[in-house]
Order: structure tokens, then C-alpha cells, then sequence
């Protein structure tokens, strides 16, 4: 038996069908996006803000601005060219590579305190590269004189990927506190520059190296960007 609908109300409940069967509207259309998993209510990776919820998008002085880790990828690969604290790490990083490798002397302890006392000579300049090349100048009096055999060798730079080669305590454990560091006070918002940053963190570490315990400078870097954030 055959029933006829009007032309007006076929025309209607094909248009609703349209409608619900549309990509999106109502599916549930995740997809993976630089494996970040992304749904409908989260299109660019962050949660949606009604605006009645306005104030919690913003961001408290001192606290970590929320990035993307693509974002973070990107910032840090652009600040690793930039003189910071990476700078110095990068300088601790490189004395520990001669005095593993290319040392006379091989007094792990020894070059930690001289490397402290160079921090605290030059960190109130404000400027990484001062500190660094007085670091790295600690090492020649440290070897009596003598030249690193590694000192034509290519020492990678430290970045967030790049594990500890070593289980115990040592100078490199203090180079890989500073560049975590440096990664999170680059996150502050605002974000300090090396004038405000390079005095506190190396008065940290000169006031912690003097018994040459790599822990105990480790530590003080970290209370360093603690206090920091906090201010």
C-alpha cells in the first residue's frame, strides 16, 4: 500500500538527514596531530574557554607559560643559539669532557670549586659568555699547563634530549641542572632575561661548589630557579 507524503515534508526530512549525517556535527572525529590527540572540543590542543572562564586563560606572574610541546620544540631550538644558561652548562659540559678524557690531574672536586669560584668572579656581569670562558679558563691551571688531549675532539652541545652518561655525581650532573634550568625559565612568564637570571644562578652555584660535591651544586641550582619562579 502506498502512502504519499507531501513534497514539502520529504523535502524537510531529507535536509535533517543531511544535516546529522554531516562530518563533524556530530561524530566523533579524533585525529592524531604531531601525536597529540585532538577531539572536536579540543581543536588546536587546549581547552576550550567559555567566557565566563576568561580569567583562568590568564597567567599568573612567575608562572610557566602553557605551550605546546611542538611549541617548546620550536622556542628551544631557537633559544639554544641565544647566549643563557645553556651557555654555561655547555661550558661545564665541555670542562667535564676534558677532565674525563684529556686530564693530568683528574680531580673532579678540584675543578668543581674552581669552576664555582669562576661563577661567582663573573656571574654579576649578567653575561653567559663572560662566565663560560672564565670556566673554561679554570682548566688550564687545573691541568698544570698541559693541554687537553681532546682539545681538537667536537663536544656536542647539551639539549633537552640528551641523557646523563654518568651514575655518579659529577660535573656533568651540574651541566645537565643548569640546561634543565635554563629550559624552565625560559617558560616563565615574563620571562627574565640573563641580566636578572645569570647573577642568581651563579651565586647558587659558587656558594654550593666549595666543597666540591656535585649533589650539593645540583640542589642549589634547582632551589635557584624555585625562588625564582616564585618572585
Amino acid at each position: 500500500m502506498l502512502v504519499a507524503i507531501p513534497f514539502t515534508s520529504l523535502f524537510a526530512l531529507v535536509s535533517c538527514a543531511s544535516i546529522l549525517g554531516a562530518p563533524g556535527a556530530v561524530q566523533d572525529s579524533r585525529y592524531t596531530l604531531f601525536g597529540r590527540q585532538v577531539n572536536p572540543s579540543n581543536q588546536n590542543g587546549m581547552k576550550n574557554m567559555t567566557s565566563g572562564a576568561g580569567n583562568l586563560a590568564k597567567m599568573a606572574m612567575g608562572s610557566p607559560v602553557q605551550l605546546t610541546e611542538l611549541e617548546k620544540e620550536n622556542m628551544e631550538a631557537t633559544e639554544e643559539n641565544k647566549p643563557g644558561l645553556n651557555t654555561i652548562a655547555n661550558a661545564m659540559n665541555e670542562l667535564y669532557f676534558h677532565d674525563k678524557y684529556g686530564s693530568q690531574r683528574n680531580e673532579p672536586a678540584v675543578l668543581l670549586k674552581m669552576v664555582g669560584q669562576a661563577a661567582g668572579n663573573t656571574g654579576k656581569s649578567g653575561n653567559p659568555e663572560t662566565v663560560s670562558k672564565a670556566m673554561l679558563a679554570t682548566f688550564d691551571p687545573y691541568n698544570q699547563g698541559k693541554p687537553s688531549s681532546i682539545s681538537a675532539s667536537v663536544i656536542t652541545p647539551l639539549n633537552k634530549n640528551t641523557t646523563s652518561m654518568e651514575e655518579a655525581p659529577s660535573l656533568k650532573m651540574v651541566s645537565h641542572s643548569l640546561h634543565e634550568a635554563w629550559e624552565k625559565v625560559m617558560l616563565l612568564n615574563p620571562k627574565p632575561d640573563n641580566a636578572q637570571v645569570i647573577p642568581v644562578f651563579c651565586q647558587a652555584i659558587a656558594a654550593s661548589s666549595t666543597n666540591g660535591d656535585p649533589t650539593a651544586v645540583s640542589k642549589a641550582i634547582d632551589a635557584a630557579y624555585v625562588k625564582m619562579a616564585a618572585n
